[in-house]
């Protein structure tokens, strides 16, 4: 089971834990482990860099220890290739978190591009939020229980949805082009 902090991932392995206990890798994995693709796969899914201190954890239950350099040297990496500014993008496209882990000349490039990408996502999923609530409208105005005064009510919440819809779609296609450059 592999415990990164991904968006519900900290929660489940809290719960992991709390019922039995949560490990970054598994006895086999530290018995034969390649410390440094460990530590690339973590720095390229943009780990901090103290996620290293869950492996040793893992493993020193069955009396394993990490080989830090061997780790870190894959790390730093994994980095160079997750702290690129267009990955940057897409992991906020996907609604990623970024963990501030990129450093040198490219982490403020990384980071705008990820805010970039991330502001369409939130787009996207207010999108959707919009389309849910616009159909259950829809569904509401087909019933016949429905009386004049609600169905005033709810023509008039369909067209504020329709105008933040349409105002929303423009911002997220201008973001998007800002995002390819």
């Amino acid at each position: 089971m592999n415990c990164g902090l991904h968006k519900y991932g900290f929660l489940f392995c809290l719960w992991i834990a709390l019922a039995g206990g949560c490990a970054s890798l598994s006895e086999d994995q530290c018995r034969h482990a390649n410390w440094y693709d460990i530590g690339f796969r973590d720095g390229l899914k943009g780990y901090r860099a103290d996620y290293v201190f869950q492996h040793g954890e893992a493993c020193a239950k069955y009396g394993i220890s990490v080989n830090r350099p061997e780790y870190s040297r894959g790390y730093e990496e994994g980095l160079k290739q997750y702290c690129i500014p267009s990955n940057g993008y897409m992991m906020g496209l996907q609604g990623q978190p970024y963990n501030g882990v990129c450093k040198g000349p490219d982490a403020d490039a990384f980071f705008r591009m990820w805010l970039k990408g991330k502001q369409v996502y939130e787009i996207e999923k207010r999108l959707r939020e919009i389309n849910v609530e616009m159909e259950e409208i829809d569904n509401s105005l087909v019933e016949t229980q429905t009386d004049r005064e609600e169905r005033r009510s709810l023509l008039s919440r369909r067209r504020e949805l329709e105008q933040e819809r349409t105002r929303l779609l423009i911002e997220k296609e201008m973001k998007s082009r800002q995002g390819d450059g």
